[in-house]
């Protein structure tokens, strides 16, 4: 792949993502003026002529504003199939989020719109008559994005609520043993390849494992404490003692500006909040990455069945892929109790690009590469023309890859003479 500086790749990724919801206006016969300009003024007129269009788009392209930016463009008919307009569409771009548009397709051409991703729960025994469980339970994770509150009316708590439920049928009442969150059944690093470090601890830069729960994050808030000069009243949604906050915060008087502080360094729970709450305002809100989001799927799950009035007697515990290459586990050999299915992949197809969602794009990749350790997108992409050196990164990274503008042309716009095909590529 052509490697680029940091700075060029953020300007080129910009760039080819503003492009996208810039053409939407000339595409439509619609061009939106400059913010301060009057309603009436914001409608424009639809080009006049082909060459009118041309230059509307090159005049945009070209303004002062753009010039320490890449433009990679290609507007191609849908019903004729000609190129409207073209610039620089032969040269590599980092396309940025649009990197989803090809871990979708690809989900849908591998997988089919229909799959559904399970979540397992195993034992080496069956509970007795008195639904005692001695052993430990295992909750075996294949990369659900769909655990989250978002779906779940902001619950953090419910996702969990099918699982549990399959374990009340399975006749299990109390655990002898230890709560397991196994998480080998993806490989390699949790991160992506060339992700900033400090990213790393917002909900944008989650990390990988295939027990995800609630975009593997918690919800951060610093409110007004009662009167000035002391800390700001601090909590996170779930509460959880997955995390440790250090409070370094102070309510300040009403009318000052809130200024909020937060840093958790990688590789650690421990969440630093800094900075000054007004009195009488809203306070702060926010979303922070966790550090082994198995540890805290396990620590909520366990909530949970207490809830329901099932004990677990052991501890919570995770298990990684690093672990089962040493002590290797045969499922076919142990007792599944149950399990609970993801959404169809079509329902997280269009979550996951409607809402740009990165986590749920970085667990399909890994969902699809346990064949290899380098996915490509050959298989997929041939028939759009790719070429042999253009693939997805090897490691956990949805976003890592070289693409020109006529690839995303050609990827949007569904496959000549494959139905099947095209009805993914609708879907993504």
């Amino acid at each position: 792949m052509k490697e680029s500086r940091p700075g060029a790749v953020l300007n080129r990724g910009l760039a080819l993502a503003i492009l996208i919801w810039l053409l939407q206006p000339f595409v439509s016969g619609i061009a939106q003026e400059p913010n301060r300009a009057s309603a009436a003024q914001q409608t424009a007129a639809a080009p006049e002529s082909l060459e009118s269009l041309r230059s509307r788009l090159l005049a945009q392209i070209s303004q002062p504003r753009f010039a320490p930016a890449a433009w990679g463009v290609k507007v191609v008919s849908l019903e004729t199939g000609k190129t409207l307009f073209d610039h620089n569409s032969d040269k590599y771009f980092n396309p940025a989020s649009n990197a989803k548009l090809y871990t979708v397709a690809l989900a849908l051409d591998r997988l089919g719109p229909d799959y559904r991703i399970k979540t397992s729960l195993y034992s080496r025994v069956r509970p007795d008559a008195a639904g005692t469980l001695k052993g430990d339970l295992t909750i075996y994770g294949r990369g659900d994005p769909a655990m989250a509150a978002r779906l779940n009316d902001g619950d953090y708590y419910k996702p969990l609520e099918p699982l549990a439920a399959v374990l009340m049928n399975a006749g299990v009442r109390r655990i002898e043993g230890d709560l397991i969150g196994d998480e080998s059944y993806f490989t390699g690093p949790p991160l992506g390849s060339g992700w900033n470090w400090d990213d790393l601890q917002w909900y944008y830069g989650a990390e990988v494992s295939a027990l995800s729960l609630n975009d593997n994050s918690v919800d951060l808030f610093a409110k007004p404490a009662d009167r000035v000069g002391i800390p700001s009243r601090l909590s996170t949604g779930p509460p959880t003692s997955h995390v440790t906050l250090i409070n370094r915060t102070l309510t300040v008087a009403k009318g000052e500006p809130l200024r909020i502080s937060v840093y958790r360094p990688v590789g650690e729970n421990i969440i630093y909040v800094s900075g000054r709450v007004p009195i009488g305002s809203a306070g702060y809100s926010g979303s922070v990455a966790v550090h082994n989001p198995a540890g805290l799927f396990v620590n909520l799950f366990k909530e949970v069945l207490a809830r329901h009035g099932i004990e677990v007697t052991g501890r919570s515990r995770t298990i990684d892929w690093k672990y089962r290459e040493v002590t290797p586990v045969d499922l076919a050999k142990l007792v599944e109790l149950g399990g609970v299915e993801s959404l169809p992949l079509a329902d997280l197809a269009r979550e996951t690009l409607h809402l740009a969602r990165i986590l749920d794009a970085h667990l399909l990749l890994a969902r699809q590469r346990q064949g290899g350790p380098d996915l490509r997108v050959l298989h997929r992409l041939r028939p759009v023309g790719m070429e042999a050196d253009l693939h997805l990164d090897g490691h956990l990274d949805a976003g890592v890859l070289d693409a020109v503008a006529v690839l995303v042309v050609r990827q949007i716009d569904a496959t000549p003479g494959d139905e099947q095909a095209g009805e993914n590529d609708r879907y993504s």
